[in-house]
Formats: C-alpha cells, structure tokens, sequence
C-alpha cells in the first residue's frame, strides 16, 4: 500500500491502472485523476512543459481492455512539438478523428507475425475452463458463502440465488408483522423450448460446479428438449431451484418437480399460483407433491392457493376456462397479467445455439450465470420500475373509481333492488368461489345440435310405437330438413369465394366484368307447399340455427373489443368470423319470417356490449342492443357489465395497495440483507490476519451497497405518498363538485 503522492509518482507512466483506496473499513474505487495524476505529453515523465494545452472541463476518456477512464492529460503546445494526433500515438493511444481529440483507444497488435506459419499454442478449451470457475468462484463471493465458517461445502440449496426483495419472505421483510392478502406469493410457470440441449457428456465428465445451489437443479446426460421455470410473476426475477430441463415436452412430471422445488424455500401461506394450462395441470397437483422427496413436500392444503391462467392465454380457453382462472375477476391480484416469463426469455434465447453442445455441468452452470445476472438488473432496477407503476396506478385507479361511481348512481335510479343484490352476489363469490359467478355471461342452452339430438330420440320413439313410417332408411326427417341446412351454410360459404375470385378476375380480364351474371342468391320461397311436420321440424332447426348464431356473434364481439387492445392486423379473421355469424343469423332469420312470425332487425344493432352505453362521467349509459338481450333479461346484460365495472375498479385500488406494500418490503429486506453482511463480517474465525481482514472488508463494503440501494429507492418514492394523499383529495373533491 502506498499513500497518495507516492500511488501518483508510481503511475507517471501506467495512467490506465486501476486502484482501490482504503477508506479504514473497506476499499473504494478511485481513479489516478481523482488521486491528482496529470498527464504531460511531448515531454519526458515528471518534465512539464511550459506552454501545455488542456482541455476546457479536463476530461479524456481513453478505452482500455480493463475498463472506460477519464484522465487529467496535457498536450505539449511548444512550438517546435508534434500535432496532438501525432503525441497520442507516440505513446499508442488511437485518437478519435479529430483536430482536437477528446477520446483514444488503446491500439492492440497479434501476438504472432500475421502469417500463419508461426502460430502460437492454442489454449482456448483451457481459457473456458477459467471463465467457467471464474464465475463460480465469483458466484460464491457475491452470496457471502466464503463467510460461512463451516466452507463453502456447507451451502445449501438455492442459498447462491439472488432473491426478489419486493416478495414477501417472512424474517427478511415481513419481521413478525401476520399475513395479510398484500403478502401473497405470486408464482408463474412457463417453459422455453430455444434452449435444446444435446446429450454430448454426461454428469461424470462434466459435472456441475453449482451442483444446485442457484437456480438449476442437476442435469442429466441426456438430451433436452428445453428448460422449465417457476418464476416470480410481478417482477420477473427467477427462483431459487426453481429451473429444470425438460425431457420430453412440456410434462407435468417436470414441472411439477419445479413448483414442489421453487415452493420449499418459502414459508408463504397465501399462493397465486399461474400457468397458462392451470385448468388441467391443477387438477392432480395436490396428489402429485405428496409424491415428491421428502425435503420438497408441501402441504397445499393448509395455504390459501388460488390457480389463474396468464390474461394473454387466457382467450385461447374455453369459456368456462376463462371466467374461473381470470385475473379480471379474482380478488387480491391487483393488475398483475402472469406474462413475465415471457420478457425474459428474449434476454436469453440468443444464447441458446451456443449452450445446445456444451457439456450437462457447463449448461447448467452458465444458465445460472445467465440467471443471477438477470436478478441482479432486475434487483437495481426497482427503484425505477416500482416507481413507474405507481404514477401509473395512481392517476388509473382514481380514473376507474370515479367511472364506477357514476355509472352505480345511474343504476341506483332505476334498478336499486338489483343493484344491491348484485353487490352481494360479488362478495359471496369472492368469499366463495363455489358460488354462481357474477361475472360469467350465461349462454343460452337452446342449440341446434340439442335440437336435432331431441328430434332424434321422437322419431325414434316414434317408429318404436309404429305411429310414423320409415320412408328411408337411413334418412328421417330431421335429417332431411338438417341436411339441406348445412348444404345452405355450404353454399352460402361458396357464394363468397365465387364473389371474392370475381373481384379478382375483373383485375386480370377486365373485358369479363360484362359478362357476368350475378350470382343467384339462395332464397326461400313461401310459394312452396311442403308437410306441416317438415315445416314444423325446419322451425325447431332453424330457431337452433338463429341462437348458435348469436353465441357465435356474442363470442366475436367479445374478441373484437379485447382484440382492438393489439394490432389491428390480428382482426382480419376475427371480422370474418362475425360475418359469417351474421350471414348466418340473416338466412334462419329469413326462413322463420316464413315459418313463423318474428321481427325485422338485425345489422344496425350488431354491436359490442360495452360499445353500446359510454362510461364517462356525465354521459351515463345507453340502452343495449338486443343481440345481448335475445332470451335474456336485459338486466342481467347490465349485471354483468356492472360486476366487471367493479372488480376493475377494485384490482386498481388493490394495485395500489400492493405497490406501497412491495416499497416497503424493499426497503426492509435491502436493511435485513445489510444486517446480514456485517453478521458475516465476522463469521470466520481464523489465525491469518490478512484473510481475516480481507473478509471484514468485503463483508463491510457489501452491507454498504445495500444501505447505499436503500438510501436511493427510498429518495426515488420520498414523493410517492404525497402524490397519493393528492390524488385522492382532487378526486374527492370532483366527487363533490
């Protein structure tokens, strides 16, 4: 160790070293600039010349193979001296094109002649066996295990993870305060199958230096079809052990093993557990994780797990998939959409070709590097990120509240009895999920495939009791009258490609468009005697045909206002979706005006439910088009739209919530992980002084960068409740007014 003046003169001539000073607990970074080192070139070093020229703020940034420096340099303005290019390449810096250069670089030469017939001894298998136990060993250093007095062979599982500070982890930020619905776990699941892995080793000649104590559980010599993960769901940092490869597909087994595997590390009662098929994969997990090793078993059933789907997989399930694992309508979730498996995996994936032949140990081993380097930015990121989402979370939840509010007061005007059941309904649901859900749209029963099931059992029953000839053997009635029906969809389907192919042949051969005739259009007749029992059963058919009609058209509406949310090119099919059930609708809308009688309307009035009334404070809400209302009360359209008003407005507001509550739990693990440092500063006890006091000393710097994240998160949301306390009082105030 030096002290300043004699680090300066040491360095007259090595300006780009790099140099830590003791600060009498740890060593900090410093930069010869900062210790007073001046460069002098065009003379000799420690001369300076007598006309020297420098720069205005004193600044010349020079990029090393070490790092980026700023130094103090002079340039020689003696008459009789070189140009300033000329003096940075007498010492070899490369200067950037410039009279007056601010930046150079150092220049790099071959080791060799340059021709190939003298090349040097090639060491790059060597070269990657450093870096890989470089990362080890400086994965060992940042999780404090080289403080652990029984040696690193004492680590346990997942203890080299960067944890998520913003989680609820009972002891490090939750310190004996009771579970509350903010304490909720948010846990997804998703696989990647970029990352292939090829059985070129196995565990004996390639093992794993981590051997499970980050994010990866030990890997097989076999090949990989990808990996599995149990990712935290609101900020995206991986869990420890939470990684596994995956064999064949994306199987339970797997990933089950997984869940059971990220879960053991947490002492959380209260789970949201997401998957994008927790429909199915649920169903047997209980049964499934009484089955893993003992040291993985937990009791799911004294937690309080709820099961949701991901809300950008969610359309791609059946309806009944879509009202019971929807974040829309569960409580506690805040605004939480489960996709941030998804941002990652882009971070990742270009490394996937490199890492597909590497040895079973080395994979694993670089995709925890890859892991715990995606925590850490994620980790140093909060401050930014949490307060991005609460001057978002903000401003939405007092815009959402006051929207409910009025359309609530318009309903009060004329449903107050309904609307106070349905407030009911809402809390017996989310105290129980058991119950009829509110927020489910019911479909009408009535089907043409129920009809022509029901048509079927009569006409057998009725060739049984002999009161109805068989004129066919295999065609009844039903049948016939069906039959004609999907050959008119068939047609009707034909019609359009004939139209569509038209358009086109007028671009090739416009002297065609004289000549065609217009396509007949398939209409029915009332001129046409036929039996009444025919023309009965066609009725039944057709009253079918009209309702799947209008489920369809239900089912495309509701895309269409969700699908507007992304790019418009995704709409194409979803217009010609809704077509095709309005064609569909128009043609057993024209039979039944024959068959029976009915009413004219249909095109004006095909619109989405929440187009049709207006949300905005002061305009109320319109009356529903009659689509939504065919064989429903139109109160219940309305109930609906009501129900869903409310949980939005109450996931904003729970959003809130769980924002200040995750600052809070930053804040507090950063502190508990400080504590935890300076415990470690002297956990080891040995007779060397130097290894003891090195310890010390990096025990003692890293508690400092965590008061250091602390004391910037903390400055960065000083402002946060003051913008709240704001916000509320200006929408209370409008509320008045």
């Amino acid at each position: 160790m030096y002290c300043q003046e004699c680090a300066v003169t040491c360095h007259g001539d090595h300006p780009l070293h790099h140099v830590r000073e003791w600060n009498g607990r740890y060593f900090t970074s410093k930069t010869l600039k900062e210790l007073g080192l001046i460069m002098q070139l065009g003379h000799p070093i420690g001369k300076r010349c007598c006309r020297p020229w420098s720069f205005l703020k004193d600044e010349f940034v020079v990029m090393h193979r070490n790092r980026i420096h700023i130094v103090s340099l002079t340039f020689c303005g003696c008459e009789t001296t070189d140009s300033y290019t000329q003096q940075l390449l007498c010492i070899h810096w490369l200067p950037a094109p410039s009279n007056k250069p601010h930046t150079a670089a150092i220049t790099l030469s071959h080791h060799s002649d340059n021709t190939g017939l003298n090349p040097p001894t090639a060491r790059y298998k060597q070269f990657l066996r450093m870096v890989h136990q470089w990362h080890h060993l400086k994965m060992f250093k940042h999780s404090g295990q080289g403080h652990d007095p029984a040696g690193v062979l004492n680590t346990k599982e997942g203890e080299c993870a960067v944890l998520c500070p913003v989680c609820p982890q009972p002891r490090k930020n939750m310190m004996g305060s009771p579970e509350r619905d903010v304490d909720a776990l948010f846990v997804t699941l998703d696989a990647n199958f970029c990352l292939r892995h090829h059985a070129v080793s196995n565990n004996e000649n390639n093992l794993s230096l981590s051997q499970g104590w980050v994010y990866f559980h030990m890997l097989k010599s076999h090949n990989a079809t990808g990996i599995g993960m149990v990712v935290c769901a609101r900020h995206g940092m991986r869990l420890p052990n939470g990684i596994v490869d995956l064999q064949y597909g994306e199987r339970y087994v797997n990933m089950d093993y997984a869940f059971a595997s990220a879960l053991h590390h947490s002492d959380v009662t209260v789970l949201k557990v997401l998957y994008n098929i927790a429909c199915q994969w649920h169903k047997k997990l209980y049964q499934q994780m009484d089955q893993m090793p003992p040291s993985l078993q937990s009791n799911l059933c004294d937690q309080a797990v709820t099961f949701l789907i991901p809300k950008f997989h969610l359309p791609a399930h059946i309806a009944s998939c879509q009202w019971s694992f929807s974040f829309n309508w569960t409580k506690g979730v805040g605004q939480t959409d489960g996709e941030e498996p998804e941002h990652g995996w882009a971070n990742l994936n270009p490394a996937a070709s490199s890492m597909k032949t590497m040895g079973p140990g080395h994979c694993q081993d670089t995709l925890d590097d890859y892991f715990g380097d995606w925590n850490w930015k994620k980790l140093i990121g909060l401050g930014a990120s949490l307060l991005r989402k609460v001057k978002e979370a903000i401003p939405e939840c007092n815009d959402h509240q006051r929207d409910f509010e009025e359309l609530t007061w318009s309903l009060k005007l004329k449903f107050p009895e309904q609307l106070t059941l349905w407030k009911q309904q809402v809390e017996d649901w989310e105290a129980d999920s058991t119950k009829p859900n509110p927020f489910e749209v019911k479909n009408d029963s009535i089907t043409q495939a129920s009809i022509c099931l029901q048509l079927a059992k009569d006409e057998a029953d009725a060739l049984v009791g002999g009161s109805e000839l068989l004129l066919h053997p295999d065609v009844t009635p039903s049948i016939l009258i069906g039959a004609g029906i999907d050959l008119e969809d068939q047609h009707n389907a034909l019609v359009r490609q004939i139209e569509a192919w038209q358009k086109l042949q007028v671009l090739f051969i416009a002297s065609v468009s004289a000549l065609q005739d217009e396509w007949p259009e398939f209409a029915i007749s009332g001129k046409v005697t036929c039996p009444p029992k025919l023309a009965m059963i066609e009725l039944q058919l057709r009253e079918g045909q009209v309702h799947d009609a209008l489920n369809d058209l239900h089912q495309g509406l509701r895309s269409h206002a969700y699908m507007l949310k992304f790019k418009d090119h995704f709409l194409c099919a979803l217009y010609t979706k809704i077509n095709t059930a309005a064609t569909r609708y128009c043609v057993a809308y024209q039979a039944l005006t024959i068959l029976a009688p009915w009413l004219d309307k249909l095109d004006k009035d095909i619109s989405a439910l929440t187009d049709a009334y207006d949300l905005q404070p002061g305009e109320g809400w319109h009356h529903v088009s009659w689509i939504w209302c065919a064989n429903l009360n139109s109160i219940l359209a309305i109930h609906v739209e009501w129900c869903k008003a409310h949980a939005c407005t109450h996931h904003w507001e729970e959003e809130v919530r769980l924002l200040f509550e995750e600052k809070q739990h930053t804040l507090q693990f950063l502190e508990w992980h400080a504590n935890w440092w300076m415990g470690c500063a002297s956990a080891i006890a040995t007779g060397d002084k130097a290894l003891s006091n090195g310890c010390h000393a990096y025990a003692e710097h890293q508690a400092e960068l965590q008061h250091q994240l602390t004391r910037s998160f903390a400055d960065m949301w000083k402002d946060t409740q003051c913008f709240l306390d704001v916000a509320n009082a200006y929408s209370c105030h409008s509320a008045i007014g």
